[in-house]
């Protein structure tokens, strides 16, 4: 049998008070950690010259390609001490439709194997952002993950878009490799809590080891 041991949200300016003081939300990361880049060609040709090793191609959303993401996402689980399992299941219900639907894949390869993976969306709410909604892959391929902005920044330049962001929690293996590679932190318009039903979920474990990606909502 299976238990509920948590669920997590991320309210919004008026509802995180009524939540925190009477539902009984438990504050995590408030605000929401985002990592954002303003950038330009000089930027995008700087990245490009980081990933010379690794090849970047565009997903096609077949079947196969999603069981890879999700052999990629197992092989690295152990990044992700606590989060959503993402297997080709999960992809193909959180994102399927790409390249048709508001989400898109790029895929990074060295030597034809597969090293890393990017969802994105190109704009949000109307704004010339590109939400980078999710990351597969180890989060310290610092090549494989230059290539992917590489690819998404000249995505984003040829749109018209202007800023890159993505939320990244304190604990996550990618964060240090996205700040070396030029994005900086600013903090989101919303804020992460969650509703412990167990004993024996450690709160203050979650805190810190606790990888959440802007997929993980229905926000982005």
């Amino acid at each position: 049998a299976y238990t509920n041991e948590y669920m997590f949200g991320l309210p919004n300016e008026k509802a995180f008070p009524v939540g925190t003081r009477i539902v009984g939300y438990k504050p995590v990361h408030c605000p929401m950690p985002s990592l954002v880049r303003e950038f330009d060609r000089a930027w995008v040709d700087e990245m490009a010259r980081r990933s010379a090793d690794v090849e970047v191609v565009d997903s096609d959303g077949t079947d196969s390609e999603l069981q890879a993401l999700g052999a990629l996402f197992e092989a690295h689980v152990n990044e992700v001490p606590l989060g959503l399992w993402k297997d080709a299941a999960h992809l193909a219900w959180r994102y399927r439709g790409w390249p048709e639907g508001p989400y898109r894949c790029l895929l990074a390869r060295r030597g034809g194997e597969l090293v890393g993976a990017l969802v994105y969306r190109l704009g949000w709410m109307g704004q010339p952002i590109v939400p980078l909604v999710d990351w597969i892959g180890p989060g310290g391929d610092a090549s494989a993950i230059a290539g992917l902005l590489a690819r998404v920044g000249e995505i984003t330049l040829q749109a018209g878009g202007q800023k890159l962001e993505t939320w990244v929690t304190p604990g996550a293996s990618i964060r240090p490799t996205l700040s070396e590679h030029g994005l900086f932190h600013q903090d989101s318009l919303f804020n992460l809590c969650i509703m412990v039903y167990s004993e024996l979920f450690d709160l203050p474990w979650a805190i810190d080891n606790w990888v959440l990606t802007m997929g993980d909502s229905d926000i982005y």
